[in-house]
């Protein structure tokens, strides 16, 4: 089934329930090297409002309370300022390799254990938290080669922080996987992507689906310079980021995305000052 070809048009009605489920995660920085805004991407994957994103736009809630940085999650399109978030979960393995990427402006690495929780709290403004959230469920395959899919994001490279606040939209792509590599033995970790407008500063953290509307991987690198056809995205798949969750914390991600998400906050809170001291400020 994977094989048969996908029309544009089915792929795209697969895209806008992705679309649905994407966040914008903005956030103002103020650290030694001065104030900046990140801006990345999360998509939600739980009905209870768990939203998957990179460790390395998950760190930043690390400090949320502090003053030294301050968080949005942002829907629709364009973003708007929606709820409130809690980190829930960091993977140690990425701070351990990547103890001083807070100043950085822009992420380094390969992707390698670059998986993040944070859990929707309640709603900011006129925003009500829902009883159930519009998600994507994670998958457990890979793409077959060829397959089509599609890829959505909120990507920013080339507007101002004024613009990200008023005027930053999704972004989406569509194409198959060219490659398929892995971190470290045999195992199908992260699939390449030919350039396109998703290969931006603010993609990180975007989601790839395939027909049936499953999340089988997540952008987490992508060459963003030079023309567009000249760039590659790199998204870590669905089975990467289920047994990376699962060697972290010794459990699976779907029991994880069952249980309340105030459990998975205190349950993080109480790692959290130890993960913490790992960072370089």
């Amino acid at each position: 089934e994977a094989s048969r070809t996908i029309s544009d048009a089915e792929l795209s009605t697969v895209a806008s329930s992705l679309s649905a489920s994407l966040v914008n995660i903005l956030c103002t920085v103020r650290l030694k090297t001065g104030k900046r805004i990140v801006s990345g991407t999360g998509v939600i994957v739980s009905p209870r409002g768990m939203i998957l994103t990179n460790a390395h736009l998950g760190q930043f809630f690390l400090f949320k309370d502090n003053k030294a940085v301050s968080c949005q999650i942002r829907m629709g399109n364009p973003a708007v300022a929606t709820y409130n978030a809690e980190i829930a979960y960091l993977s140690p393995a990425w701070l351990e390799i990547n103890p001083d990427m807070l100043e950085k402006k822009s992420a380094l690495g390969t992707g390698e254990h670059d998986v993040a929780m944070l859990a929707i709290t309640d709603g900011l403004g006129q925003y009500v938290k829902p009883s159930v959230f519009p998600y994507v469920p994670i998958g457990d395959s890979i793409p077959k080669k060829k397959e089509r899919l599609a890829l959505v994001s909120y990507a920013a490279q080339y507007l101002t922080n004024d613009q990200i606040n008023t005027a930053l939209y999704r972004t989406v792509a569509l194409g198959a996987a060219r490659e398929v590599y892995t971190f470290s033995s045999s195992t199908p970790d992260i699939m390449t992507f030919a350039g396109s407008t998703i290969a931006q500063h603010g993609s990180s953290g975007g989601g790839v689906v395939n027909r049936k509307g499953q999340l089988v991987g997540m952008i987490v690198t992508s060459k963003t310079n030079g023309d567009f056809a000249s760039r590659i995205v790199g998204a870590i798949t669905a089975p990467y980021i289920r047994r990376e969750f699962e060697q972290q914390t010794g459990i699976s991600i779907d029991a994880y995305l069952t249980a309340p998400t105030s459990e998975a906050i205190a349950g993080f809170e109480k790692k959290a000052e130890s993960l913490r001291s790992m960072i370089a400020r």
